[in-house]
């Protein structure tokens, strides 16, 4: 049986490397000539394949309707350099079986033995072909493009007679139909660089998970080693992928494969990860990430091809898949010649040589010497960034693909310039122009002392004019630890504290010459006699206005020092030395006790500096402020601990510098080393200003009358002590006689005077001390105001809350009516009004006064039907209401009205509160009558 034909590849064997030089004369035979036609036709196809390329160049489409396949017009070059030329459109409408009958194909035969399934696609005038299946678009095919070319040998030989006319070789385009996995199958025998590339995987950075729960360096260690181990396994998965598909590639970069020299020294990298260098070990694992994914990228443009084997696809095109053309497709594979071809692949191997060098070069760093590198962000590739300082010197030959090619490695950018010659910009980037750099690294302050490494960055930034800002943060949930603070945040509340510290010592200075002078009139009042030395509960009057004086000399001077210190620091210092305030309020109780007691022989006129003294709560809000600030303090410490930073600045991010116009965060541990740093892209500082030294403020005069020009306080003479003299003015002048009869009639009206005297002073007794009962009970039962409010106060204009919202209407209504007739009071007092004005306001007076008691009586008489306690709570504030409003009801008319009212109002009283309260009214209503 004869043998089958076969389908010729004349790159499949060895080429021909000698052929037969002709001479004249020379004998020549059918080898010889064939050995030159076969060295020629070689040389060309070689030349198609190795310097041109091979695959579909262009055109060649697979354009399906209906009823038909057509192929566009195009050119394409097998592996075996078979140049086809598709030269119009063909379309098929019909199809025939193509069996092992036809020429062999071995790519067809895959077992070597039977053929795949195909079909040869034809048109109506071919007897043998039948239509398509229709809607043919919808058809599930690959379209080959079959080079067949064959040799026959046409010989006619009969016995010995045999008329020799050589073989014939043909070549004919067969256009194929075949099912799509048998295309993929043909396909798959030929995988070049960019296709194999296809499967490595695109590798992510994982970031670290930076929330509030980093309370300390462990944690904040952790986040980077875990997101450093994500990161590991995916390079060793896709290293472990890159040394089987591309073990030829690697073989001849390196002399063998490297993936598992390499997976250990990744491991070992990894085995470093520490407190101090954990994000920049993480910065090691993102750059490998970033040149693994260039390397990738510049894998899939590698289409070149460097002596494709004749093997690949000798004779046949695949021009694509009916349903989708762009599948099941031969693309066009330059040759190493293409000059974009042959870029790729040179820039494809630097990047697996750079891999290698940054493992090789990689060392955990321990330089002190602080730098910043302008650089690029992470949106430019890793080569045109600054090297970090993590690599040795040796890695610029291997960083930047462009300079290298151009041997201008020096050129690149980084910490270690100065080591690898650099050159003079590269020696000193910040020196020169650096508006085109987004982003700065900033090396050489891990493991140093927060404090030096700020104040160095600080002045890195001053120097060169830097545009960022240098922030601070602790490691750490306790504040204690903060090394990096302003010294202090000068606020408004510390202005406030200035202002009442600026008070409180006018008060004491007002008090101080007040006392002295207040004790030196009493000394001379003694001395003339206008008031005794000693009352009812002194002793001594002049040695207790002289302790008060002294008292408050001793008070002031210790206050003073600290109270007119412009700046808040020197006040706190001042104060914790001379703890002026402490026990402040008792003795200002201990002025005010002597005060008290003084009441026999001094009057109040006007407020005193002493009653204002005691009175004001200022020095308390000194305290208070105090308070207030330190609390805002430690708000404000709250927010340099990492915990909370990352929480109020979720942009917070690992750069290994500072954005342009944003801000690096230093991160330091509870000893104050620094362990890592953040970027922020915004501007954000805590400033850190001297504090301000406040401005003197104007005292008195310039506001008010100096307390030398007034008398707070006046000197009284006793009530005894007057009328004593009065007694004795009047038996001097009316008994002016010398004789003994004269002298037993002066003794006797002398007698006499004194019994009216007596009789006089128990009748101001008595009503001193119905006073004085009327005012205890105010003070101590019935009517406390502090009770009341438990604020100490019933001031004017203050609403009384006791649950029954008529009493408390009533009782506002007489607070009202209270302070109009106040007011008419003072109106009709004044000095500068006419005889007309002043009858008119007396007028109005008395009509307000009536209308005051009627007021008076209808809250009281709700009291009494509501039996409202009026002991204590706001009922005790509505019966001070009531007792303040009762003592202004002077008029006549208005006065008796009240009094019979209450007098009416006294059988009805349920409980003793009640009793007591209209008891005191009318009480009241006696004194004021």
């Amino acid at each position: 049986m004869a043998d089958p034909i076969k389908v010729l590849q004349l790159l499949g064997s060895t080429p021909v490397s000698t052929y037969t030089v002709f001479e004249r004369d020379q004998v020549l035979t059918h080898s010889q000539l064939n050995e030159l036609s076969l060295y020629l036709n070689q040389q060309e196809r070689l030349t198609r394949t190795n310097l041109v390329g091979v695959g579909v160049v262009s055109g060649l489409e697979v354009v399906a309707d209906d009823a038909a396949i057509t192929v566009t017009p195009g050119l394409g070059v097998t592996t075996d350099g078979d140049l086809v030329v598709w030269p119009q459109a063909v379309r098929f409408t019909h199809s025939k079986s193509y069996d092992n009958k036809q020429p062999q194909y071995a790519p067809f035969y895959p077992d070597g033995k039977t053929i795949i399934k195909l079909q040869e696609l034809t048109d109506e005038q071919d007897l043998l072909g039948t239509a398509l299946p229709t809607p043919v678009k919808q058809q599930d095919w690959a379209v080959v493009l079959l080079v067949e070319t064959t040799e026959v040998d046409p010989d006619l030989c009969i016995g010995e007679n045999c008329d020799n006319l050589g073989r014939r070789a043909t070549q004919k385009l067969r256009v194929l139909l075949a099912q799509p996995e048998d295309a993929k199958a043909l396909r798959d025998t030929f995988r070049p660089v960019s296709e194999r590339a296809r499967a490595l995987p695109d590798l992510l950075a994982t970031r670290p998970k930076l929330n509030a729960t980093m309370v300390n360096t462990t944690l904040f260690m952790a986040r980077y080693r875990d997101a450093c181990t994500e990161v590991l396994d995916g390079l060793n998965d896709g290293l472990k992928r890159f040394g089987q598909d591309f073990a030829p590639e690697l073989q001849t970069l390196f002399g063998l494969n490297p993936v598992e020299a390499w997976q250990l020294r990744l491991k070992a990298i990894h085995g470093q990860i520490a407190i101090g260098n954990a994000q920049l070990i993480y910065g090691f694992f993102k750059d490998m990430v970033d040149t693994w994914n260039a390397m990738v990228d510049a894998l899939l443009d590698t289409t070149a091809i460097l002596l494709p084997g004749a093997s690949a696809f000798p004779k046949h095109l695949l021009l694509g898949r009916v349903l989708d053309p762009t599948d099941l497709r031969t693309a066009f594979f330059p040759s190493v010649a293409d000059t974009g071809a042959r870029e790729a692949a040179a820039r494809a191997g630097f990047l697996v040589r750079k891999l290698q060098a940054q493992m090789d070069c990689f060392v955990v760093p321990d330089d002190a010497t602080l730098r910043v590198t302008p650089s690029m962000g992470e949106e430019v590739p890793l080569e045109e960034r600054a090297i970090p300082w993590y690599y040795k010197p040796d890695i610029s030959t291997q960083w930047n693909y462009r300079l290298s090619k151009r041997q201008q490695a020096d050129a690149n950018l980084g910490y270690r310039a100065a080591d690898y010659g650099g050159t003079a910009r590269a020696r000193n980037p910040l020196g020169s122009a650096i508006a085109g750099y987004e982003m700065f690294r900033v090396e050489g302050h891990l493991g140093r002392e927060v404090g030096k490494v700020r104040e160095e960055l600080k002045a890195l930034v001053a120097d060169n004019n830097l545009p960022f800002k240098v922030h601070a943060v602790l490691a750490h949930n306790l504040r204690k630890f903060i090394r990096i603070r302003p010294q202090i945040r000068y606020t408004d509340l510390h202005r406030f504290h200035y202002l009442l510290r600026q008070d409180v010592a006018v008060r004491l200075d007002e008090g101080k010459a007040f006392t002295a002078r207040f004790s030196d009139n009493v000394q001379e009042a003694v001395q003339k006699k206008t008031i005794p030395d000693q009352v009812s509960e002194l002793s001594s009057v002049t040695q207790a206005v002289e302790t008060v004086r002294n008292d408050m000399g001793t008070l002031t001077a210790r206050a003073l020092p600290a109270l007119n210190q412009t700046r808040y620091t020197l006040y706190k210092q001042e104060t914790q030395t001379t703890a002026w305030n402490e026990g402040l309020g008792t003795k200002l109780q201990s002025l005010g006790d002597v005060r008290s007691k003084l009441g026999e022989v001094a009057r109040n006129d006007i407020v005193s500096p002493i009653d204002s003294l005691i009175q004001t709560t200022h020095p308390l809000w000194l305290n208070w402020l105090d308070d207030l600030i330190a609390a805002k303090d430690e708000r404000e410490d709250d927010k340099l601990l990492l915990s909370r930073f990352v929480s109020d600045h979720p942009s917070l991010d690992h750069l290994g510098g500072a954005w342009r116009g944003g801000t690096l965060v230093l991160l330091y541990d509870d000893a104050g080393t620094v362990v890592g740093d953040f970027a922020l892209p915004y501007s954000f500082e805590e400033v850190d200003e001297p504090e301000p030294e406040e401005p003197p403020l104007r005292r008195p005069p310039l506001m008010r009358p100096p307390i030398a020009d007034i008398r707070p306080i006046g000197i009284v003479r006793p009530i005894k002590l007057d009328l004593d003299t009065m007694v004795t003015a009047q038996i001097g002048s009316q008994f002016a006689i010398t004789s003994k009869t004269l002298t037993d009639r002066i003794e006797a009206s002398t007698k006499q005077f004194d019994e009216k005297i007596l009789a006089v002073n128990l009748d101001v007794d008595n009503r001193l001390k119905l006073q004085s009962s009327s005012v205890e009970g105010l003070v101590k039962g019935a009517f406390s105001t502090k009770e009341a409010t438990a604020a100490g106060v019933v001031g004017s204009g203050k609403l009384i809350a006791t649950g029954d919202t008529l009493l408390d209407q009533l009782a506002q209504d007489v607070d009202y009516k209270r302070q109009r007739v106040q007011g008419l009071i003072d109106l009709a007092s004044r000095a500068d009004i006419t005889a007309e004005e002043r009858a008119k306001a007396q007028s109005m007076l008395s009509k307000a006064q009536g209308e005051l008691g009627a007021a008076v009586g209808d809250a009281a008489e709700h009291v009494v039907v509501s039996k409202t306690n009026t002991a204590s709570g706001a009922g005790a504030g509505v019966a001070s209401i009531l007792a303040q409003s009762t003592m202004l009801v002077s008029d006549a008319t208005a006065s008796k009205t009240l009094t019979t009212k209450l007098g009416t109002l006294q059988s009805g009283a349920g409980d003793t509160s009640q009793t007591v309260l209209i008891g005191t009214l009318q009480n009241l209503g006696k004194l004021r009558g």
